[in-house]
């Protein structure tokens, strides 16, 4: 059967596919050498393999009768349970109270045993705690921040009785010194509102990167100045460092955290809301054989199987919270971590990377319900809002859960996942922020607090006529709530600094 090659460009696909079935390459009609060549390879891959065994069975034939390569395999089989016994034995915690439970080595520790720890500590007898080893860390590069930062730390001092160091690093070399009559009274008066808190300044050398995609977030490779020890001489003497953003607003103290395990190098809450879905849940559950669809994978039964492939989510932990326990190793891996950094990458994805790559750092994730929460949540649908209330272990599964959503669950479904109880539009958004410590304003596309914005925020049912530059929250009680705590940013920020609200560029 000869084969025209004209007229194919008419034909749809699958008429296509249905004469390539029926060719039989021993009567394609050839004409010239390069043909031979394609016929000669194209029989040659109809040919049945000389050997029907698998390459699996030769591969295990020729180790069985390869007694070097045998004693090699065994002699790795060897090292490899004596190092985990190594593990087990160092870090005890590993097979208690901590979860070590998929391939990016994530440890994480439940709220309850952050406490307990903290408890034991100080309460030991004969054994008072010294709390100058421990401080809070943050960081400024403009007038703005700084009042945040002084503000932050006034709340821990004043109010919430901390009795840890209070580190503020700074540089405002770079910043635009042409501005309101407000802000150069601050200027000159920043130094005696940080005397009387007893904040350690600390007027660090700004870190340059070279090329960013994003000049929006430049600044924020100076919070990685907390990492070098070998050049601030002052973070010597501290065993943890608790790092905040201060773009936050504070419910409590966290000096509880400066008793999490030393064998951990960072402890960071996940970015719950940046986490990708799995791809295809059932390949997802074929990593779990002993386990059901309806699963709830926090319970202790369940944590043996937890060694989770790839299978198609991205987890990333968040650099607006760390726990830092300072060590060489940890600021030389850094500085490397911003040595090959690409363009689009910024302060998160440099220390996520170092965490990903490099295998004698550890790192233990902190629960993110409890401990830090971003306004914007606000602006999510219902279904994007579980993601705040998920375990740490469960945040990669929530997104499987969508192919049957929150709302297909009926209450009385025993199986509904723990996370779904709240799916409703008037979940009580107030007592979620109120139990959260660290409330992060993060509103994009809206700006900082201590920015008028031009983007208006509206709710219920309004006409589309009304809504030009106007973000939606469906709920009124919950932008009531949002709207409390920017009021009361922006208060304490007056107390405190003196400083108005700035009027937006855009």
């Amino acid at each position: 059967m000869a084969i025209e090659t004209t007229g194919l460009v008419d034909r749809n696909m699958e008429d296509i596919l249905k004469d390539a079935e029926l060719i039989d390459p021993s009567n394609i009609i050839v004409e010239d050498d390069e043909d031979d060549e394609y016929l000669y390879d194209l029989k040659k891959k109809q040919q049945k393999p000389r050997s029907s065994l698998s390459s699996t069975t030769r591969a295990l034939r020729y180790i069985s009768r390869n007694k070097q390569f045998l004693w090699i395999l065994v002699g790795f089989f060897i090292v490899v349970k004596i190092y985990d016994f190594a593990v087990y034995t160092t870090y005890p915690y590993y097979s208690g109270n901590y979860r070590d439970h998929n391939n990016y080595n994530l440890v994480s520790i439940t709220t309850e045993v952050i406490q307990s720890n903290y408890h034991e500590a100080i309460t030991k007898q004969g054994s008072p705690v010294d709390w100058n080893k421990y401080a809070y860390v943050s960081y400024a590069t403009d007038l703005n921040y700084l009042c945040a930062s002084l503000m932050l730390f006034k709340k821990l001092k004043n109010d919430y009785k901390t009795k840890a160091d209070l580190v503020l690093f700074y540089n405002l070399d770079h910043m635009d010194h042409d501005i309101r009559s407000d802000f150069v009274a601050f200027e000159d008066n920043y130094q005696t509102i940080a005397d009387s808190l007893g904040v350690k300044l600390i007027n660090m050398d700004a870190i340059h990167v070279g090329r960013v995609e994003d000049t929006n977030f430049e600044s924020s490779f100076n919070k990685l100045a907390l990492f070098q020890f070998a050049q601030y001489p002052q973070l010597a003497k501290y065993s943890k460092l608790v790092y905040m953003d201060s773009d936050i607003y504070l419910n409590d103290k966290l000096d509880e955290l400066f008793f999490l395990p030393n064998e951990f190098d960072v402890a960071m809450p996940l970015a719950y809301w940046i986490v990708d879905p799995a791809k295809n849940y059932q390949n997802l559950l074929s990593n779990y054989p002993s386990t059901e669809p309806n699963f709830a994978p926090s319970e202790r039964k369940h944590l043996n199987y937890f060694r989770i492939q790839d299978g198609g989510y991205n987890l990333k932990w968040s650099t607006a919270l760390m726990v830092v326990t300072p060590s060489a190793k940890l600021a030389d891996a850094i500085n490397e971590g911003l040595s090959i950094r690409s363009n689009t990458d910024y302060d998160m994805d440099i220390v996520n990377s170092v965490f990903d790559s490099v295998s004698h750092l550890r790192r233990l994730t902190l629960p993110h319900r409890g401990y830090f929460m971003i306004t914007g949540d606000i602006f999510s649908s219902p279904h994007g809002r579980n993601l705040h209330l998920a375990d740490p272990l469960d945040l990669q599964f929530i997104n499987n859960y969508s192919l049957k959503k929150c709302s297909s669950w009926t209450s009385s479904d025993e199986s509904k996942p723990y996370w779904c109880h709240t799916d409703t539009i008037k979940h009580d958004y107030l007592k979620r922020l109120n139990e959260t410590k660290i409330v992060h304003f993060s509103d994009f596309p809206l700006p900082k607090p201590w920015v008028q914005s031009t983007i208006k925020i509206a709710c219920g049912n309004k006409k589309k006529k009304d809504l030009r530059r106007t973000l939606m929250v469906e709920n009124c009680d919950d932008y009531n709530v949002w709207a409390y705590y920017h009021n009361l940013f922006i208060r304490e920020r007056l107390g405190i600094c003196h400083l108005h609200q700035e009027e937006d560029d855009d």
